[in-house]
């Protein structure tokens, strides 16, 4: 839905931030969705503004996830990068982090798109499976 939405947005009307330290490679979203509720607070929500919201979101959220990804690579010494989960699915990450890694010599893997969805799902999934063989944990487990 951001996707689709930001293709008719200005990436650049609002400047938006989730990257965290310049050098670590933890990043949070809970700021950026903060900022962005903040943002709304009090304005009518044209549609050309609920675009260029999706478009700037989208924009800041990309750009960190290739930072973090490639500054991974670089500290791990690894050259070839698999991304899953829901935001896989995403056709400017996929476009810019293949762009960018291809600068940094690494090799980036994205599964075919309907195969990427939200890792709870795939969680669920797989516990689903594993109970099914009759697998269970008793009332105390809390990991």
């Amino acid at each position: 839905m951001i996707e689709k939405m930001a293709k008719a947005g200005d990436k650049h009307k609002v400047k938006f931030s989730c990257a965290g330290p310049e050098a670590a490679l933890d990043f949070s979203f809970s700021g950026i969705k903060t900022a962005v509720m903040y943002y709304c607070k009090g304005k009518r929500m044209s549609a050309k503004l609920k675009a260029d919201l999706a478009a700037s979101f989208q924009e800041s959220v990309i750009n960190v996830l290739i930072k973090k990804s490639l500054l991974a690579c670089k500290q791990k010494k690894v050259t070839q990068l698999l991304v899953g989960g829901g935001v896989a699915a995403n056709s400017t990450l996929r476009d810019k982090l293949i762009a960018s890694a291809k600068l940094v010599k690494v090799n980036c893997f994205f599964p075919q798109i309907h195969l990427c969805m939200d890792n709870a799902a795939m969680i669920a999934g797989f516990a689903a499976a594993v109970y099914k063989t009759g697998a269970s944990s008793g009332n105390d487990l809390n990991r």
